[in-house]
């Protein structure tokens, strides 16, 4: 598979682009509203300075904005399992403004229409903006766990409305999307649903004259009618979280029902003025990634990267992978992490990098690049963009010095014990991270541990002063993998434990 290795804050492509007057395109038109509603005509009036020259006073400009229109619940089901109410209503935005949070009531009532149970507001209330016009689902629960003795057992129906709404607090910028492409993934079937799933690719298009930090993406499966379906699959999505003025990003969502039709999948991205990213000189990608398919039929990607800057930083999902095939479409969009897909350590040294400092990364999720078949990735590439912010960390982690013990190979997997001393006066915590590189020099597998000990209540990772223990770091490794030929570069650290 031949690799292509970039330290960028935005892909340089160009998206197939929709318009929208509102903020999140895609929106669907309203029907008239249904009888559940809050009406609202309200005068919204906003004061801002006018621009001088300096020195000047000028008088402020003040506009007007009538909002009007009403936030109505379309409609509404309900279904229950092992105690478990679940409420699904369509909600439609037929203001004439973006909507940033609506509460609804929610009560569960019996066969007489009287409330015998009603929706916690944490689980009741829609935290995600809507556009004006914009119908969306959404699913409110309620425990009968919650509910008074006997409660539950005369549950007939449920009734929602609307209880209030409110505007954004903050400044949505409008983000195109593209078509998008379904295909089939590595993951199988949503448990929850019993439905097959798979993968949906696209592009996102900042069409402003401005950076843009993405947000939130929401989707919504769409019926005949074009209105989203009351019962909705649960799909995540893996994006980039920042545009460069007039570029575009890939995103890729999670759990999409195989055979869904592109135009019934319903995209939204919201985004913000770009944030601050930090330094973006601090780092360095090795120009080399190792592409092979583990022992257990997951493709993993891995790389190295150095802090390159004079003070310790915090790269915390600060890489995104993006994989293409040869013809240039979107196979896999994901983020880097310090441990394989197939050992999870629970730690990440990524959070504190020192300066010099070379540590591992892997792109994992493969779920585009693991369901095609074979080994044979020509004319596929790789590219590794910095996507999140990087600053200064805030650890107080100190390395440590080890011994390490000859590596072990079993089962597609190398496994590496180093010993290490608690040196302090105080009880700490020691974890260490591994690079494995090839005769070569290229990065080939990585992995990261702490120290613990299994015992009745659990594992204590507490290590005494003066005390010597082990740490055990597992990795995946490519076929034909030869221990001896090998080099390992291995980190390890020490923090107060708190």
């Amino acid at each position: 598979m031949r690799t292509r290795l970039f330290l960028m804050v935005a892909v340089l492509a160009v998206a197939s682009c929709g318009s929208s007057a509102e903020p999140g395109a895609g929106s669907t038109p309203a029907p008239p509203a249904g009888p559940d509603t809050t009406a609202r005509s309200d005068v919204v009036v906003t004061t801002r300075a006018s621009t001088t020259e300096p020195g000047t006073t000028a008088p402020a400009t003040t506009t007007t904005e009538v909002v009007t229109g009403e936030v109505a619940v379309l409609a509404s089901s309900w279904t229950e399992s092992y105690g478990v109410f679940k409420v699904d209503v369509l909600v439609a935005n037929n203001t004439n403004v973006s909507v940033g949070t609506v509460r609804l009531a929610v009560d569960l009532v019996d066969a007489g229409g009287a409330v015998v149970a009603s929706g916690q507001p944490n689980s009741s209330t829609i935290a995600m903006p809507l556009a004006s016009g914009e119908v969306v689902p959404f699913s409110a629960f309620v425990y009968a766990a919650a509910m008074p003795p006997g409660a539950a057992a005369m549950v007939a129906d449920a009734r929602v409305t609307v209880a209030e709404w409110e505007r954004p607090v903050t400044e949505y910028q409008p983000v195109e999307v593209g078509p998008v492409v379904v295909s089939v993934g590595s993951r199988g079937t949503n448990t929850a649903g019993g439905l097959a799933v798979g993968l949906a690719d696209g592009e996102m298009y900042n069409p402003t004259a401005t950076a843009l930090s993405v947000g939130l993406i929401t989707t919504a499966v769409l019926g005949a009618d074009g209105l989203p379906l009351l019962e909705q699959p649960i799909i995540s999505t893996e994006s980039a979280r920042w545009i460069a003025a007039g570029d575009s990003q890939p995103f890729r969502l999670i759990g999409v029902p195989i055979g869904i039709a592109p135009e019934a999948l319903r995209v939204t991205v919201w985004a913000t003025a770009a944030i601050d990213l930090g330094n973006l000189s601090a780092l360095a990608l090795e120009p080399d990634l190792t592409v092979f398919r583990r022992a257990d039929g997951v493709v993993d990607v891995v790389g190295a990267v150095a802090n390159v800057s004079d003070e310790a930083v915090s790269i915390v999902d600060s890489l995104l992978c993006v994989i293409r095939d040869a013809t240039g479409a979107t196979v896999d969009v994901m983020h880097a992490r310090q441990e394989a897909a197939g050992v999870h350590a629970g730690v990440s040294m990524f959070a504190d990098v020192a300066p010099g400092e070379t540590i591992g990364f892997v792109c994992a999720d493969t779920l585009g690049l693991t369901a095609r078949p074979g080994d044979d990735f020509s004319g596929y590439t790789t590219a590794v963009y910095q996507d999140g912010p990087v600053f200064a960390s805030l650890g107080e982690d100190t390395e440590v010095p080890f011994t390490m013990a000859d590596p072990v190979v079993d089962s597609g997997r190398v496994s590496v014990t180093i010993t290490v001393t608690n040196s302090s006066a105080e009880i700490t915590w020691m974890y260490a991270s591994l690079v494995v590189r090839d005769p070569a020099g290229r990065p080939v597998a990585v992995g990261v541990n702490f120290y613990c000990l299994q015992d009745p209540t659990g594992c204590n990772s507490n290590v005494p002063p003066g005390a010597t223990v082990p740490i055990v770091i597992t990795a995946d490794v490519p076929p034909g993998f030869d221990a001896a030929t090998m080099t390992y570069d291995v980190e390890a650290r020490m923090t107060p434990f708190t």
